[in-house]
């Protein structure tokens, strides 16, 4: 890990006028110079009106500065619902949101309690390659921008409260890029395999299986994969900590038949508790369940699923003192019984 002073560009494509869609400003850097490095001179205007700023104005230190597309970005894909979702564009009534519905650039979305939903931020259509982002419960995001230039993905989300996933991207697919803003702080990161929470004041990130920056009081904090940290945005992210590697998962057995709710793991050293997730895919894009049990075990008396599927996957995360969510156990696929679920 290592903390860095100084000015960002976020894809590192300077002097490519529409790859890069925003940059994280630091201290010393003003539009003039932002321009010139972006190859966008004469374009200066834009760039405040875009970003909100007065005509004369200079950004703040840390601040998200978006830049000029010369092509519209794309619109986003809602993959995956469970529970009752919703979406808003300004100030319209938030309105239910279904499976296959496209996202435009500014869209909230928020998930209810025990309700879930993965968006595919962007999608190269020639590769298929995409950038997923999962909601917890009670989670609110607002989709900003989402730009594809050749193989180049980039998108821009703000996290207003909960918590998100940015899955990760498949094996061989081009890591794409996905920033996250929220209190003042931002994370950036390619390849996904991060989530992000809202905290009282502040924005917590864990890079769980790729590396991710964070940044905050014109600092930078680059965290390997393991790693988690805090950022406040006024003041530089907290010292990196060390995530807490899953457990091993006991029963049921991968692959066994689902006849009793009865999930045991192998107690973490240093864990506080445990995060139980589940889902109907083994890349927990489609969760159906999040539960935390203080003990290596959860026993419920019963346990609602949804009734289509053919079964579920299940995995633990463990939580430590500082709060962070470790590194997921391996997903174990179970099996419902024959003559119910999905068939």
């Amino acid at each position: 890990m290592s903390l860095t002073l100084g000015i960002l560009t976020i894809f590192g494509l300077a002097g490519v006028a529409e790859a890069a869609s925003h940059v994280v400003v630091q201290a010393g850097q003003t539009i003039e110079s932002i321009a010139a490095d972006e190859g966008l001179v004469g374009r200066e205007a834009e760039i405040r009106q875009l970003s909100g700023l007065g005509a004369a104005a200079q950004p703040s230190p840390g601040a998200v500065l978006l830049l000029p597309l010369d092509r519209g970005g794309q619109e986003s894909l809602v993959l995956t619902t469970y529970g009752e979702v919703t979406a808003r564009l300004g100030a319209a009534t938030p309105r239910p949101l279904v499976s296959g519905e496209r996202l435009a650039p500014g869209a909230e979305v928020c998930t209810a309690a025990k309700s879930f939903v993965t968006l595919r931020l962007v999608l190269d259509e020639a590769t298929r390659h995409h950038d997923d982002l999962t909601l917890m419960p009670e989670s609110c995001v607002v989709v900003e921008r989402v730009n594809l230039e050749g193989a180049e993905r980039s998108s821009l989300v703000s996290l207003g409260q909960g918590s998100v996933t940015v899955q990760p991207n498949l094996d061989g697919h081009v890591p794409g890029r996905v920033t996250v803003r929220a209190w003042g702080a931002v994370t950036s990161g390619l390849g996904g395999g991060h989530r992000m929470h809202v905290e009282r004041g502040a924005l917590r990130a864990e890079a769980v299986s790729q590396p991710l920056e964070i940044y905050g009081g014109s600092a930078r904090l680059d965290l390997s994969a393991g790693e988690g940290s805090r950022s406040r945005g006024d003041a530089p992210p907290d010292p990196a900590v060390k995530l807490l590697i899953g457990p091993e998962t006991l029963l049921p057995e991968d692959h066994s038949v689902l006849r009793a709710p009865d999930f045991t793991w192998s107690p973490v050293s240093r864990a506080l508790g445990y995060q139980l997730e589940i889902a109907t895919d083994p890349y927990f894009t489609e969760p159906v369940l999040v539960m935390e049990s203080p003990v290596a075990e959860w026993l419920p008396e019963a346990m609602l699923l949804p009734w289509r599927a053919r079964g579920v996957y299940w995995r633990v995360i463990p939580v430590d003192r500082f709060g962070y969510l470790g590194v997921p156990s391996e997903p174990q696929h179970l099996r419902f019984p024959p003559g119910s679920g999905g068939g």
